[in-house]
């Protein structure tokens, strides 16, 4: 199905977007975000959803935004409750060691970055 969303540049209209179906897939949930940031505040591909290494679960993605310009890095985890976001918003480039450590930290139900 489809939803609606607020668009936050252009002419202020609103746009079509696809619905969330599968909460508790990391893949669809990134997806999901990625599509939503884009149609929402225009922008571009920083680094396109992935897995975070082979065979791993955790799912991440990252997009510069146009209006506001700002840097979005996600980080999606599987749980039982359907999919953690850690999602980090900056002005600045967010792919950077800081980041990384930060993100290494954090442990959902046995998951974590490697």
């Amino acid at each position: 199905g489809w939803g609606t969303a607020w668009q936050g540049s252009g002419d202020g209209g609103a746009v079509d977007l696809p619905e969330l179906e599968d909460t508790n897939d990391p893949l669809a949930v990134a997806l999901f975000d990625q599509v939503t940031l884009l149609a929402a505040f225009g922008g571009r591909i920083d680094d396109p959803v992935d897995r975070v290494a082979d065979g791993a679960e955790i799912v991440s993605m990252q997009v510069v935004l146009d209006d506001p310009e700002a840097f979005v890095r996600g980080f999606y985890y599987p749980s039982t409750g359907g999919v953690v976001r850690v999602v980090f918003a900056s002005m600045f480039q967010l792919d950077t060691p800081d980041v990384d450590a930060m993100v290494a930290s954090i442990v959902v139900e046995g998951h974590r970055v490697p």
